[in-house]
Formats: structure tokens, C-alpha cells, sequence
């Protein structure tokens, strides 16, 4: 991680810009935070029928262990 920060902080030929470091970028690993995802993109209701449960379990399938950025991307 030193080495990243190293280069990240080099200013040669670079424009002077702040970064912060990232790490804690959720994973989809419970029920809880991929339903609040969920409710940014689907009607509540929707969630609540058989279909949007379907959904929500397919999610899960799909993108449990991968990192909400890159899901979102």
C-alpha cells in the first residue's frame, strides 16, 4: 500500500490534486445492505413481490464478495 501512495503522491508532471485512500467499499455480503442498494434502483413495492424477491436473490447470487464500485460500474 506504501508503494501506491507513493505514486499517488508524486507530483512530476503532475497537477497538484489531494487524494484520499479507500478501502472499506461494501461487498454485497448481507441481506440488509444489498436491499438499501436495491431501493436506489427498484420501487419499494417492487421489492416486496415474488419478482423483485427473485431479483434481490439473483443479486445476491451474482454479486455477493464483489466490491459495490466495480457492481456499479
Amino acid at each position: 500500500m506504501r508503494e501506491v501512495e507513493t505514486v499517488l503522491g508524486s507530483t512530476v508532471a503532475k497537477e497538484r490534486c489531494l487524494s484520499t485512500t479507500v478501502t472499506e467499499v461494501g461487498g454485497f455480503d448481507d441481506e440488509d445492505g444489498r436491499r438499501a442498494y436495491l431501493e436506489q434502483y427498484f420501487p419499494h413495492d417492487l421489492l416486496d413481490t415474488s419478482e423483485g424477491k427473485e431479483i434481490a436473490s439473483r443479486v445476491g447470487y451474482w454479486l455477493r464478495g464483489r466490491f459495490v464500485f466495480n457492481a456499479t460500474v
